[in-house]
C-alpha cells in the first residue's frame, strides 16, 4: 500500500513557470491536507472522508 498527503500552497508572488525564473513566495497551510491511499485491486473505489461528504 502506498500512502501520502499533500498540503495546499498559496503563491502571494511568482509562478514556477513565469518570467521570474521558478523563483516564488508561497507558504502551506498545514490544517489543511489531502490524502490519497492506493492498494493493489482489480476495481477502481474513490471513498470521501467524512468531512468531504459533509460538504456535498
Amino acid at each position: 500500500m502506498i500512502e501520502t498527503t499533500a498540503y495546499p500552497r498559496a503563491a502571494l508572488i511568482g509562478n514556477p513557470s513565469d518570467g521570474y525564473f521558478g523563483k516564488t513566495i508561497a507558504f502551506t497551510f498545514k490544517n489543511f491536507e489531502a490524502r490519497v491511499q492506493l492498494q493493489e485491486s482489480k476495481e477502481l473505489q474513490i471513498i470521501l472522508s467524512e468531512i468531504m461528504e459533509m460538504h456535498l
